[in-house]
């Protein structure tokens, strides 16, 4: 199951303050992935947040939207709090009513920041960040999934519909990792060496667990349950306790929990 968030700010997924940023801190480039289902959008240029990681103060780091009048989905950041926004948006024109593989790097070593949209590289190009790495501050404000801001901010800043599958890895995946996230492989699947947070947001309960870090997702309101998008997971001998564990509703901080287990139907493109 995903969740389904909605445009109200009393109802939002945080992770609380500086957790993404610490994690992210020091890293030269950091890769993103998360499937969206939009029920609406708003046409502001940096509206419907999915991904929110603050760099300082209430400064966003890292965040992924879809903007504009003409709905594009987006990614931007910051290497330290003193650069500007630096963004670039995909060319083709996200849609609502279905599920969209979306990504993106920022690379803060190149100075370079490429959008993914259904696992394809589109509108990618140079940008200027002042520092060669992410250099996380004093956040003030929370990282978050489905919204900028827990202050809150604006309604138009919320992402309307189902979010699932949040991952970040502290490298560029490259074209392979994002064409087999598009194609339904769960992101454990992709550098696993370098993925450091993975929320599936299957709503087994709450607060929302990251599988890598540790980190929760507290849910503030109500942020509901929804159909998930369909993912191959990978098998493991371990999944009767991980079912045993979670119908006690019990969270185990490992690799990977109790979900349906879909057939691998072709071979897993490389990715390393």
């Amino acid at each position: 199951m995903a969740r389904d968030f909605s445009k109200n700010t009393a109802n939002y997924l945080s992770l609380g303050t500086g957790t993404l940023g610490a994690l992210l801190n020091a890293l030269g480039a950091v890769s993103v992935h998360v499937w969206l289902y939009a029920d609406t959008l708003s046409t502001g240029a940096n509206d419907n947040r999915s991904v929110t990681v603050k760099v300082s103060g209430s400064s966003a780091g890292v965040t992924m939207f879809v903007g504009g009048a003409t709905a594009k989905f987006g990614i931007g950041g910051r290497s330290v709090v003193t650069d500007g926004f630096q963004s670039k948006s995909a060319t083709t024109t996200f849609t609502t009513g279905a599920w969209h593989a979306c990504g993106g790097v920022c690379d803060f070593a190149g100075d370079v920041v490429t959008p993914y949209y259904q696992g394809v590289a589109e509108g990618g190009g140079a940008v200027t960040f002042a520092n060669p790495a992410f250099t996380y501050g004093a956040a003030t404000n929370h990282d978050m999934i489905g919204a900028a801001d827990n202050a809150p901010g604006s309604t138009a800043q919320q992402f309307d519909g189902r979010i699932a599958e949040v991952a970040i890895w502290t490298v560029d995946i490259g074209a392979n990792g994002f064409a087999s996230l598009a194609k339904g492989y769960s992101p454990p699947f992709v550098r696993p060496d370098k993925l450091i947070f993975y929320a599936d947001l299957l709503g087994r309960g709450s607060p929302e667990r990251d599988l890598r870090s540790g980190a929760t997702g507290t849910i503030t309101g109500s942020v509901p349950v929804y159909a998930h998008v369909p993912i191959i997971y990978p098998a493991t001998g371990r999944s009767r306790r991980y079912a045993t564990a979670a119908a006690a509703g019990t969270s185990l901080n490992e690799e990977y929990e109790a979900v349906p287990r879909a057939r691998l139907t072709e071979p897993l493109v490389s990715v390393w």
